[in-house]
C-alpha cells in the first residue's frame, strides 16, 4: 500500500499554511549595472572627440551620448596626454567616430611617434658601428693596414678605409 503525503486538498502537509509562490524573476526595481568610474580628464577628451562628430536626428543624439558613455568607459585606463593626442589624430585623419579599438591603435602610432624620435642616439651608435665595420682590421692578401696615424713607437692608433 503507498503511503499518501497530500491532504484532501492535495497539499502536502509539510507545506501546509506556507504560500506556493516562487520568487519573481522580473522585479520592478531591477539593479543598475554598475559602470566604471571614469576619470574627469577622459570624459572631457571623450566629450571633445564626441562634439566634432555631432549626429544630426534627435534620437540620434540619446544614442550618441550612450556611446560616448562607453567609449569613456573603454578608453578609462588609458593615460590622458596620450589618449587627448590619439583623440586629436584621429579627428584630423578621421571623418568618422571611432571605436575603442581604433583609439587605443592611434595612441601606439602616437607613443610610436614619440619613441621614434627618441633614437638619435641609437642611430648614430648604428653609423659610427657600421663606419668601424666597413675600416680594415685585419691584413688580407698581403695587403697592408692603411693607417693613418703612428705614434712615435710605432703603435698604430686608427685605421682607415681602403677606398678612402
Amino acid at each position: 500500500m503507498a503511503t499518501r503525503y497530500l491532504d484532501d486538498q492535495g497539499i502536502n502537509p509539510i507545506f501546509a499554511g506556507r504560500a506556493l509562490t516562487l520568487p519573481s524573476t522580473c522585479d520592478e526595481q531591477r539593479e543598475q549595472p554598475r559602470r566604471a568610474t571614469v576619470p574627469p580628464i577622459i570624459g572631457e577628451i571623450i566629450a571633445n572627440l564626441g562634439l566634432r562628430y555631432r549626429p544630426s536626428g534627435k534620437a540620434d543624439l540619446e544614442a550618441h551620448a550612450e556611446a560616448l558613455v562607453l567609449l569613456a568607459e573603454d578608453c578609462a585606463d588609458m593615460p590622458p596626454p596620450l589618449l587627448d593626442s590619439a583623440a586629436r589624430r584621429w579627428a584630423r585623419e578621421s571623418k568618422f567616430m571611432p571605436k575603442a579599438s581604433e583609439l587605443r591603435e592611434a595612441a601606439l602610432a602616437v607613443q610610436a611617434d614619440a619613441v621614434r624620435g627618441s633614437d638619435v642616439g641609437t642611430e648614430q651608435l648604428r653609423a659610427h658601428c657600421d663606419k668601424l665595420n666597413a675600416m680594415s682590421w685585419v691584413r688580407q692578401s698581403r695587403r697592408p693596414f692603411i693607417i693613418s696615424q703612428r705614434q712615435a713607437d710605432d703603435k698604430i692608433i686608427r685605421f682607415v678605409d681602403r677606398a678612402a
